[in-house]
């Protein structure tokens, strides 16, 4: 009868323990949670945030004039560039049996924020920064022709 008990108690144990129903009740209030949330939730964010937004620069705004007058200084710069390269390269792949290939005068020529010279008894084009002082392009058209 001693062994029986300990078995029965352990049997009326067993027996009292249920499982229940697993509910999820979700926190945010945008997916159903309570609205009393919201606020706790966005100043958790908020302190969490490091994220910092770029300031805008702090040059005035050009005006039209401006704004055209840099359009043209752009548009002639890339126009005089894209003419020494058409140089260079008829200086270095020249073609047989016509003569229009662009020429350069020379001396210095200041044209925007670039300073070109041409020499011919060294045969170089070099171009210039004005506003740096750095040279951007040096070249020996001796070298370059076949």
């Amino acid at each position: 009868m001693l062994k029986k008990i300990p078995c029965l108690v352990l049997l009326l144990m067993c027996q009292s323990t249920v499982a229940g129903e697993l509910s999820y009740t979700p926190i945010n209030p945008s997916f159903g949670g309570s609205p009393l949330n919201g606020s706790f939730l966005l100043s958790t964010a908020t302190a969490q945030n490091d994220y910092k937004a770029k300031t805008p620069p702090t040059d005035p705004p050009l005006t039209d004039a401006q704004k055209q007058d840099k359009a043209f200084k752009d548009g002639l710069n890339k126009q005089v560039l894209s003419r020494l390269q058409k140089i260079i390269l008829n200086k270095a792949f020249p073609t047989t049996g016509t003569n229009t290939e662009p020429s350069l005068a020379e001396g210095v020529t200041t044209v925007g924020d670039y300073t070109v010279s041409n020499n011919t008894t060294t045969n170089t084009i070099s171009i210039t920064n004005t506003l740096t002082g750095d040279v951007l392009v040096n070249v020996d058209l001796s070298q370059v022709a076949p």
